[in-house]
């Protein structure tokens, strides 16, 4: 199967996550979200962004936005095998953690970050070391969360980590 009128999977990925990243949070905050506001019954108080791989390390880069493009939308980020190898205008992640962090020390948000215990061991290394550093901020309003999932690889952990994402975020208590 393709997708039509020559779609670049690849290309437009890369410019949607890394090459333009802004554009593409605006897109979805000014755009998307009102859209699907008025189809749906959405609870504004109670979003979540997800993203896995690529699209993890983008879901950082949002997180990290989240006071300025991101106009506080999103309450809860899903951060799946982040790929903290990327980078975006030459900048890594830390650099954007780094400015965000400069702002403000608050970081109203539920974050959870996984990734596959049979991943590479240098991919697991590279978003510990992240996280650790993340933790470390001691933002005020944050809740970190980190899952690494036995049995599971970077292709296949996408499945049990989206399942506890909805879990922790939206299981409604029984009473």
């Amino acid at each position: 199967m393709e997708y039509p009128n020559s779609y670049n999977y690849d290309v437009i990925r890369k410019r949607d996550l890394q090459t333009n990243p802004d554009s593409f949070l605006h897109f979805i905050v000014d755009n998307l979200i009102p859209y699907l506001e008025e189809i749906y019954s959405v609870n504004p108080e109670n979003m979540t962004l997800t993203g896995h791989s690529l699209g993890g390390y983008w879901a950082y880069y949002a997180l990290f936005h989240n006071d300025t493009i991101g106009k506080n939308t999103f309450t809860n980020y899903y951060i799946g095998s982040p790929s903290m190898w990327a980078n975006t205008g030459g900048k890594f992640m830390s650099t954007y953690e780094d400015e965000y962090y400069n702002r403000t020390q608050t970081l109203n948000a539920n974050v959870y970050v996984t990734v596959g215990a049979d991943e590479d061991k240098n991919f697991i290394f590279s978003i510990e070391n992240f996280y650790n550093d993340l933790q470390e901020r001691n933002y005020s309003g944050l809740n970190l969360t980190y899952e690494k999932i036995e049995g599971y690889d970077h292709n296949t952990v996408f499945k049990p980590s989206i399942k506890n994402t909805l879990l922790m975020f939206y299981k409604k208590d029984s009473e």
